[in-house]
């Protein structure tokens, strides 16, 4: 759901901001990341040193600092994979900062997805192609080629494709290709509500069944991203005085 939801935004604000503009500024995208998300994120990270260091064992303080590094540089993510940590095992003692791993895919996505766009609106130039087609095309590539990576990953290696960067980044994609098409899908009420329900259901058929002797990510993860994709697709649902995602206090949590 995260990394959809995350590619839908970041992808349809890179986008708009090319077709409106001609350009992306890369300073303004970064500065914008950069005054949002560090701020909290060191100060989360400086917390976590001061805590452990009063709450945990000296055995583990020389890991938790290796780990917290590794979370200030975006890579806890690879960290884990290189662990070969089982984010669902019970049996292990999690870092303080385990939670980091989504959060360093989200910041290499922060700082590669930028500069693929703007290749890839230089690309439509040369050819002389509308921007949208050539960055359709290269979000389909990358989404085929990560879930065929995830896929295959998942079987040999799954407590690796858990965290590593290529094995999420068709989820990504998959948020970017519905910011780019979402537009032109045009519903009734029944429908988009049915489909708001459907996403609703995936998902929480994912979060009640699926356990850590699930096969995740691999294919299974299409089903709460679909879900996901559902849900955004059928836009904002108001009936009566219900108002489904748009109720004030959904709107509060999400911000």
């Amino acid at each position: 759901m995260f990394f959809v939801i995350s590619g839908y935004l970041i992808t349809g604000l890179l986008a708009r901001m090319a077709l409106r503009d001609g350009r992306i500024s890369l300073m303004a995208f970064y500065s914008r990341r950069v005054r949002r998300l560090l701020p909290t994120a060191i100060l989360a990270l400086l917390a976590t040193l001061a805590g452990t260091l009063v709450f945990l064992s000296m055995a583990r303080w020389e890991e938790t600092a290796i780990q917290v590094a590794a979370s200030a540089l975006y890579v806890q993510n690879w960290r884990l994979a290189w662990q070969a940590v089982d984010y669902l095992g019970a049996e292990e003692a999690a870092s303080p900062v385990q939670h980091y791993w989504s959060l360093s895919i989200e910041e290499q996505f922060y700082i590669v997805w930028p500069l693929l766009m703007v290749a890839g609106l230089w690309l439509a130039r040369r050819l002389g192609r509308p921007a949208k087609d050539v960055f359709l095309v290269g979000l389909t590539a990358v989404f085929a080629g990560s879930l065929i990576s995830s896929v295959v990953i998942t079987r040999s290696d799954p407590a690796a494709a858990y965290f590593v960067t290529h094995t999420r980044l068709w989820e990504l994609a998959l948020g970017g290709l519905l910011a780019l098409t979402v537009h032109r899908f045009r519903a009734g009420l029944p429908l988009r509500a049915a489909m708001a329900m459907t996403g609703i259901g995936a998902i929480g058929f994912s979060a009640l069944f699926f356990s850590a002797s699930t096969s995740f990510p691999g294919a299974l993860a299409l089903l709460p991203t679909l879900g996901t994709v559902l849900i955004i697709a059928a836009g904002g649902i108001k009936l009566g005085r219900f108002r489904g995602l748009d109720a004030s206090i959904l709107c509060y949590v999400g911000d």
